[in-house]
């Protein structure tokens, strides 16, 4: 308690004035002398301390009360599923923190590992610079050195993809691989999900692994079965997909 209450009268004395309670009158105090500070009462774990200045040289006198909040315990970052995901056309995010307990001050300072990859401005707000990944800091106000590390991936995002094979036709007992193209060509993440639909009286022949090779049984009925490539590297929420359409006869 004793750090805010010194605290505060260093922020006054370097103001050089003090605003009185429902007024718009400022005072200079940097010739106060005789500055009291008294609590008067207790709300939760804040206090409300009540000051009063006063004019050396005219006697003039201002009143102003003062919340003075607990210190920060942790800085919580709102839960997110792997690192602050930023990319071209979603090249800024802002962060969500709180301090706990809540009535400390819920304000922060921000800092960027590597600016090179991305910056943080004063608001909390992330933007995107180049590909790869960092840390940002938020470190609360209050000088508890209490802070957050937040990870943050600047990716290269999928926004195209081309599902291809060597023919659109496969036989009862064969096989038949196909390929997607992303763009662009090297994104962060390559990674691509395939499924096949058909009509229920060839589900149980037909087989699409996870490297896109599509394989019928023996005893197939012909019919179309229809393949879909969907890439894992997109934006967040968007969907990027492809379907090419395979003939079993």
């Amino acid at each position: 308690m004793r750090w805010y209450i010194a605290a505060l009268l260093v922020l006054l004395a370097a103001a050089g004035c003090a605003l009185a309670e429902g007024t718009d009158k400022e005072l200079d105090v940097r010739n106060i002398k005789g500055n009291t500070l008294t609590i008067e009462s207790t709300i939760r774990s804040d206090l409300i301390v009540h000051g009063e200045v006063k004019d050396a040289g005219t006697g003039e006198k201002a009143g102003f009360d003062v919340l003075v909040h607990p210190p920060t315990k942790k800085v919580i970052a709102e839960p997110m599923e792997g690192p602050l995901y930023l990319a071209e056309g979603f090249d800024q995010a802002a962060l969500v923190l709180r301090n706990e307990p809540e009535e400390a001050l819920q304000y922060w300072t921000y800092t960027a590992a590597n600016e090179k990859i991305a910056t943080v401005d004063g608001q909390g707000v992330v933007h995107a610079v180049s590909p790869g990944k960092t840390t940002v800091t938020a470190t609360a106000i209050d000088g508890s050195r209490r802070h957050a590390k937040i990870a943050v991936q600047v990716a290269v995002e999928v926004t195209g993809i081309a599902v291809s094979a060597k023919q659109t036709e496969v036989a009862p007992g064969k096989s038949l691989t196909l390929k997607a193209s992303l763009t662009p060509e090297k994104p962060t993440e390559k990674g691509v999900e395939w499924s096949a639909a058909c009509e229920p009286a060839m589900e149980e022949y037909v087989k699409i692994s996870k490297t896109g090779q599509l394989t019928v049984r023996k005893g197939c009925p012909s019919g179309a079965v229809r393949v879909t490539a969907r890439a894992l590297g997109a934006l967040p929420g968007a969907e990027v997909t492809d379907t090419l359409e395979i003939l079993v006869r």
